[in-house]
């Protein structure tokens, strides 16, 4: 019988650079329904408990173990005491995702108690945001994972027929009503957090690969690094864990290279991993413990699970023994608190993000969020874009 696979149905809307037009079709590239069939042949790697379970659900994390986004999403699931099933995916057959369209991960795979098919999600910003927004939407309101999901509209750009998609307001999370003067309060703080998750993405995590593959001898070490962190000896069968470490050590060293002169790395690319260690460093400053104050926000724990993909590894050692970073950590007090900001920030952010891509303009945005949009997407179901925070 074939597999049932099919779009969550929401709008996505498609620039065309050429023809300067926006196209607005149905679909959404950070999720899918599946049917629950998918899931008979996929082995669970392990359970990870955790206390704050999601009624009636359960979920399942995609990886593999030293992905930093991958790593990301776990640091997230962790702190927030998460359960979830974990599938240690083959990087070089991919077999465990054969099902899935999505041919990346981390994705996660949410099944819910009397619902007949499965619901994927995809991207690990978005998936962050999303988990974010459900704990919080979960204690006053009926907001569920699939209409949490239609307010992460997707955009594509086509450009000499090369297209790149992106969900603008990936870094934002949703929540109903909440005062304007609770979030004064906080908003320079919310600004701060989306700007340094938006800056681990684009930035902090390019400098990873480049160091754990900058000789052989170092990507060699890496995956027999992996291959022990991620348990490969039960997963995989010997010839696919051999496959596994020496095609992807000797693979990696060049994706490595060209990573490095892609994202204008330092001759030593070393320093560049010190350098950027030492921005975040910078950006916490002396007087707070976390970006997020005494607690770690979401900034602190895409950074920290970021780094923590090459623990293992020489360049790991070589930036505790170079800069400070090895002083910060995720323990502390785990009670968020809840913010708010108005829709209309989600325009001005997107202008922001496109005009550095110069891709879009601020008339392309305006007409993407165009009223009517705004007024079926978010104000007519009292949808307000927040974070979590700490409210003093």
């Amino acid at each position: 019988m074939e597999e049932k696979k099919y779009e969550i149905q929401c709008e996505e809307h498609q620039f065309n650079q050429n023809t300067r037009q926006v196209k607005t079709v149905q679909g959404l590239s950070s999720g899918s329904l599946l049917d629950k069939s998918v899931l008979k042949d996929v082995k669970i790697s392990r359970y990870v408990s955790g206390p704050t379970k999601l009624p009636e659900m359960s979920l399942t994390l995609f990886q593999y173990q030293t992905c930093p986004f991958c790593c990301k999403v776990r640091a997230f699931l962790d702190y927030f005491g998460i359960p979830y099933n974990l599938v240690e995916v083959n990087p070089v057959l991919r077999s465990q995702i054969k099902f899935s369209k999505y041919r990346k991960v981390p994705f996660i795979i949410l099944e819910k108690n009397g619902e007949k098919d499965l619901l994927q999600l995809n991207d690990s910003s978005v998936i962050i945001s999303i988990l974010g927004s459900f704990l919080l939407h979960n204690k006053n309101s009926n907001e569920d994972f699939k209409s949490l999901l239609k307010l992460y509209n997707n955009i594509s750009v086509s450009n000499d027929g090369k297209v790149e998609s992106q969900v603008i307001n990936r870094y934002f999370l949703m929540l109903a009503d909440t005062s304007s003067e609770k979030y004064k309060q906080i908003e320079a703080n919310l600004n701060e957090e989306r700007k340094w998750r938006q800056w681990a993405d684009d930035v902090f995590v390019h400098t990873l690969s480049p160091n754990i593959y900058r000789s052989f001898g170092e990507s060699l070490q890496s995956f027999k690094y992996f291959s022990e962190v991620g348990n490969w000896k039960e997963y995989f069968k010997t010839w696919e864990r051999q496959l596994v470490i020496y095609a992807g050590a000797s693979a990696m060293l060049f994706v490595g290279k060209k990573l490095k002169k892609k994202y204008g790395l330092k001759e030593d690319v070393r320093l560049s991993l010190y350098d950027e260690s030492n921005v975040w460093l910078s950006a916490i400053g002396e007087q707070r413990k976390f970006l997020g104050g005494s607690k770690p926000n979401l900034a602190d724990l895409t950074v920290y699970g970021m780094m923590s993909s090459i623990e293992g590894c020489d360049a790991f050692k070589d930036v505790l023994n170079h800069t400070n970073v090895g002083d910060c950590n995720m323990k502390g007090d785990k009670t968020p608190t809840v913010a708010e900001i108005n829709s209309d920030l989600i325009v001005d952010y997107s202008r922001k993000y496109w005009s550095t891509k110069n891709v879009f303009d601020a008339n392309v945005i305006d007409l993407i969020y165009n009223d009517e949009i705004k007024a079926s997407g978010f104000n007519s179901r009292k949808i307000m874009v927040l974070e979590i925070m700490e409210i003093n």
